[in-house]
Protein backbone atom coordinates (compact mmCIF):
# COMPACT_ATOMS: atom_id res chain seq x y z
CA UNK A 1 0.00 0.00 0.00
CA UNK A 2 1.36 3.61 -0.76
CA UNK A 3 0.16 6.97 -0.05
CA UNK A 4 1.33 10.11 -1.91
CA UNK A 5 1.07 13.38 -1.12
CA UNK A 6 1.61 15.89 -3.87
CA UNK A 7 2.15 19.60 -3.57
CA UNK A 8 0.64 22.14 -6.49
CA UNK A 9 4.12 22.26 -8.09
CA UNK A 10 3.65 18.56 -8.87
CA UNK A 11 6.26 17.26 -6.70
CA UNK A 12 5.33 14.60 -4.16
CA UNK A 13 6.09 12.56 -1.15
CA UNK A 14 5.40 8.59 -1.64
CA UNK A 15 4.95 6.70 2.07
CA UNK A 16 5.41 3.00 1.03
CA UNK A 17 4.37 0.07 3.65
CA UNK A 18 5.60 -3.71 2.84
CA UNK A 19 2.78 -5.17 5.40
CA UNK A 20 -0.79 -5.89 4.04
CA UNK A 21 -1.88 -5.06 7.69
CA UNK A 22 -4.03 -1.68 8.31
CA UNK A 23 -1.47 0.52 9.96
CA UNK A 24 -2.55 4.06 11.34
CA UNK A 25 -0.26 7.64 11.35
CA UNK A 26 -0.66 9.68 14.10
CA UNK A 27 -0.79 13.49 13.50
CA UNK A 28 0.02 15.91 16.48
CA UNK A 29 -2.77 16.94 18.26
CA UNK A 30 -4.13 20.34 19.08
CA UNK A 31 -3.20 21.74 15.66
CA UNK A 32 0.49 20.97 15.93
CA UNK A 33 2.30 20.99 12.67
CA UNK A 34 4.85 18.45 10.82
CA UNK A 35 8.05 20.28 9.55
CA UNK A 36 8.75 19.48 6.24
CA UNK A 37 12.45 20.61 5.79
CA UNK A 38 14.95 22.66 8.35
CA UNK A 39 13.45 25.62 6.06
CA UNK A 40 10.42 25.60 7.73
CA UNK A 41 12.19 25.56 11.43
CA UNK A 42 14.81 28.10 10.09
CA UNK A 43 11.62 30.00 9.05
CA UNK A 44 10.11 29.56 12.78
CA UNK A 45 12.84 32.60 14.16
CA UNK A 46 13.87 29.78 17.02
CA UNK A 47 17.61 30.77 17.86
CA UNK A 48 20.15 28.75 20.19
CA UNK A 49 19.54 24.97 21.64
CA UNK A 50 16.12 23.48 21.18
CA UNK A 51 15.04 21.97 24.99
CA UNK A 52 13.86 18.73 24.69
CA UNK A 53 10.23 17.10 25.42
CA UNK A 54 9.90 14.51 27.88
CA UNK A 55 6.43 13.08 28.49
CA UNK A 56 4.72 15.89 26.94
CA UNK A 57 6.89 18.45 29.18
CA UNK A 58 9.63 20.94 28.03
CA UNK A 59 12.74 20.20 29.99
CA UNK A 60 16.28 22.02 29.91
CA UNK A 61 14.94 25.44 30.50
CA UNK A 62 16.58 27.02 33.24
CA UNK A 63 16.72 30.82 34.39
CA UNK A 64 18.34 32.81 36.69
CA UNK A 65 17.38 33.71 40.06
CA UNK A 66 18.41 36.91 41.36
CA UNK A 67 18.71 37.21 45.78
CA UNK A 68 18.97 40.20 47.91
CA UNK A 69 21.87 42.54 47.58
CA UNK A 70 24.07 42.98 51.00
CA UNK A 71 25.78 46.28 52.01
CA UNK A 72 29.33 45.27 53.02
CA UNK A 73 29.77 47.99 54.88
CA UNK A 74 29.63 46.53 58.31
CA UNK A 75 30.78 43.68 60.07
CA UNK A 76 33.70 40.84 59.39
CA UNK A 77 31.27 38.08 57.33
CA UNK A 78 28.54 38.18 54.91
CA UNK A 79 26.38 34.87 55.02
CA UNK A 80 23.68 34.07 52.01
CA UNK A 81 21.39 31.12 53.64
CA UNK A 82 18.69 29.17 52.23
CA UNK A 83 19.84 28.60 48.26
CA UNK A 84 17.73 26.16 46.97
CA UNK A 85 18.71 22.57 46.70
CA UNK A 86 19.11 21.30 43.37
CA UNK A 87 21.11 24.67 42.48
CA UNK A 88 24.53 24.18 39.67
CA UNK A 89 25.96 27.28 39.78
CA UNK A 90 26.01 30.80 42.05
CA UNK A 91 27.60 34.16 40.96
CA UNK A 92 28.72 36.18 43.82
CA UNK A 93 28.61 39.58 42.96
CA UNK A 94 30.83 42.46 44.63
CA UNK A 95 30.07 45.99 43.53
CA UNK A 96 32.83 48.18 45.05
CA UNK A 97 33.54 46.28 48.18
CA UNK A 98 36.19 47.36 51.04
CA UNK A 99 37.59 46.47 54.08
CA UNK A 100 39.29 48.03 57.33
CA UNK A 101 42.55 45.98 56.85
CA UNK A 102 44.65 43.97 54.73
CA UNK A 103 43.51 40.89 55.03
CA UNK A 104 42.76 38.68 51.94
CA UNK A 105 39.23 37.94 50.77
CA UNK A 106 37.39 34.65 51.48
CA UNK A 107 34.46 32.80 50.44
CA UNK A 108 33.27 29.85 52.24
CA UNK A 109 30.28 27.11 51.53
CA UNK A 110 28.09 25.29 53.19
CA UNK A 111 24.92 23.16 54.09
CA UNK A 112 22.40 23.17 56.61
CA UNK A 113 24.78 21.73 59.41
CA UNK A 114 26.84 25.23 58.95
CA UNK A 115 29.44 27.02 57.15
CA UNK A 116 32.90 24.89 56.36
CA UNK A 117 36.18 26.10 57.01
CA UNK A 118 38.74 23.41 55.95
CA UNK A 119 39.58 21.01 53.42
CA UNK A 120 39.29 23.34 49.99
CA UNK A 121 42.15 23.50 47.66
CA UNK A 122 42.68 26.38 45.70
CA UNK A 123 44.82 29.75 44.65
CA UNK A 124 44.28 33.24 44.14
CA UNK A 125 46.78 35.52 41.95
CA UNK A 126 47.42 39.54 41.71
CA UNK A 127 49.67 40.39 39.00
CA UNK A 128 52.89 38.19 39.67
CA UNK A 129 51.71 37.45 43.45
CA UNK A 130 49.49 34.28 44.33
CA UNK A 131 48.43 32.66 47.51
CA UNK A 132 47.32 29.03 48.29
CA UNK A 133 44.18 29.13 50.34
CA UNK A 134 42.44 25.80 52.18
CA UNK A 135 39.78 27.99 54.66
CA UNK A 136 37.83 28.72 51.50
CA UNK A 137 38.13 29.94 48.40
CA UNK A 138 40.61 33.15 48.64
CA UNK A 139 40.47 36.54 46.61
CA UNK A 140 43.86 38.39 46.40
CA UNK A 141 43.45 42.03 46.10
CA UNK A 142 42.17 43.03 49.28
CA UNK A 143 45.86 44.04 50.79
CA UNK A 144 45.48 47.42 51.69
CA UNK A 145 42.26 49.50 53.74
CA UNK A 146 41.42 51.74 50.61
CA UNK A 147 40.79 49.01 48.22
CA UNK A 148 37.36 48.84 46.00
CA UNK A 149 37.00 45.59 44.40
CA UNK A 150 34.25 44.83 41.79
CA UNK A 151 34.03 41.72 39.93
CA UNK A 152 32.66 37.86 40.27
CA UNK A 153 32.94 34.66 41.59
CA UNK A 154 31.38 31.66 39.92
CA UNK A 155 30.64 28.27 42.14
CA UNK A 156 29.57 25.37 39.76
CA UNK A 157 28.56 21.98 41.27
CA UNK A 158 30.88 19.43 39.41
CA UNK A 159 29.10 16.39 40.55
CA UNK A 160 27.38 15.11 43.68
CA UNK A 161 28.59 17.60 46.38
CA UNK A 162 31.40 18.58 44.46
CA UNK A 163 32.01 22.01 43.43
CA UNK A 164 34.70 24.43 42.02
CA UNK A 165 35.27 27.97 41.89
CA UNK A 166 36.56 30.43 39.80
CA UNK A 167 37.07 34.68 40.37
CA UNK A 168 37.98 37.36 38.65
CA UNK A 169 37.53 40.95 40.26
CA UNK A 170 39.13 44.26 39.79
CA UNK A 171 40.63 47.31 41.24
CA UNK A 172 41.84 50.57 39.27
CA UNK A 173 45.29 49.12 39.99
CA UNK A 174 45.29 45.46 39.50
CA UNK A 175 43.40 42.67 38.70
CA UNK A 176 42.45 39.54 40.45
CA UNK A 177 41.46 36.16 39.89
CA UNK A 178 41.67 32.08 41.48
CA UNK A 179 39.72 29.00 41.23
CA UNK A 180 39.81 26.40 43.84
CA UNK A 181 37.33 22.72 44.40
CA UNK A 182 36.04 22.04 47.66
CA UNK A 183 33.92 18.62 48.57
CA UNK A 184 30.97 19.43 50.94
CA UNK A 185 29.38 16.89 53.54
CA UNK A 186 25.84 17.91 52.43
CA UNK A 187 23.68 19.60 49.76
CA UNK A 188 25.01 23.28 49.41
CA UNK A 189 22.72 25.97 50.82
CA UNK A 190 24.64 28.83 51.86
CA UNK A 191 27.80 30.76 50.96
CA UNK A 192 29.67 33.07 53.32
CA UNK A 193 32.10 36.03 52.63
CA UNK A 194 35.06 36.80 54.96
CA UNK A 195 38.29 37.71 55.23
CA UNK A 196 41.20 35.12 56.08
CA UNK A 197 42.11 36.25 58.92
CA UNK A 198 38.44 37.01 60.11
CA UNK A 199 38.71 40.14 62.21
CA UNK A 200 39.24 42.70 59.10
CA UNK A 201 35.63 44.93 58.91
CA UNK A 202 33.66 45.02 55.54
CA UNK A 203 33.43 49.08 55.53
CA UNK A 204 32.09 50.16 51.49
CA UNK A 205 30.02 48.71 48.76
CA UNK A 206 27.49 45.53 48.26
CA UNK A 207 27.72 42.40 47.21
CA UNK A 208 24.50 40.01 45.57
CA UNK A 209 24.04 36.45 44.99
CA UNK A 210 22.38 34.77 41.93
CA UNK A 211 21.80 30.97 41.20
CA UNK A 212 20.51 28.81 38.07
CA UNK A 213 19.40 25.25 38.61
Amino acid sequence: MSIIIKNSSGGGITLDSSTTANETLALPAGGGAILSDTSTLASSKLSGALPAIDGGSLTGISGISLGTAVATTSGTSIDFTGIPAGVKRITLMFNRVSTSGSSNGLVQIGTSSGIETSSYSGSSWQSSNHSGYTTGFGIRAFDYSTVILSGQMTIQKVEDNIYISSSVLGRPDVTAGGGGAKTLGGVLDRLRLTTVNGTDTFDAGSVNISWES
